[in-house]
């Protein structure tokens, strides 16, 4: 049986996804998370590829960056298609998703209040009207938007969705997903699943 130590800072942040995985397929695993004065002396040995957590180690094995934990776990623990069409609609999904996450960081923590207002306006009137309608179409277009993105069950594309939601509904942002009555549905769907309700309900409390 494999051992995953997963290491990030002690916020949900870009593990947040991984931990969702092992809690919805009931893995075991170590959440090992540490301070910025840990990272900076685990930084120094080389460990994390690119200099960024989060880090998965599995069976003396070390992965970085989080979509390439996230899918690698996806896959290991049966949260990804085995078929190829749908496991490249999964990725566009991601892809997406990550594009919503990104663009949400980068006004968050943006410094300078006038460009952070220009990132903002444009985050919410252009980009995510454009991901969401997309999102919403993909979900319609696979059983009537009653289930999943793709296929008949739940993958971390699913996943990913909650995670990006929550992240901007912790910030603030409650209104999200009012003019997509498929996505907020598919929302409640996910955050019902008796596994991951239990980890939403137990894990840290974080500000990110």
């Amino acid at each position: 049986m494999s051992t995953y130590k997963l290491t990030y800072l002690q916020l949900r942040g870009r593990a947040e996804i991984s931990r969702l995985i092992f809690a919805a397929t009931g893995t075991a695993y170590e959440d090992n998370r540490i301070d910025r004065e840990t990272w900076a002396q685990l930084k120094s040995t080389g460990i994390a590829w690119f200099g960024q957590m989060p880090i998965l180690e599995v069976d003396g094995k070390v992965l970085t960056q989080s979509l390439a934990i996230a899918r690698f776990l996806a896959r290991r623990l049966g949260l990804h298609p085995t078929d190829e069409f749908e496991a490249a609609m999964v990725d566009l999904v991601v892809d997406g998703l990550s594009d919503v996450y990104n663009a949400g960081v980068r006004f968050t923590f943006e410094k300078d209040p006038v460009r952070q207002e220009q990132d903002k306006a444009k985050f919410f009137e252009e980009l995510m009207p454009r991901h969401f309608a997309g999102l919403e179409k993909i979900l319609d277009h696979n059983n009537g938007g009653n289930g999943w993105f793709v296929g008949d069950k739940m993958t971390w594309a699913d996943l990913l969705f909650q995670v990006t939601i929550f992240a901007f509904s912790a910030t603030g942002v409650s209104n999200l997903l009012d003019n997509y009555p498929k996505l907020s549905a598919l929302y409640q769907r996910i955050i019902e699943v008796p596994a991951i309700k239990t980890w939403l309900e137990t894990r840290p409390q974080t500000p990110f």
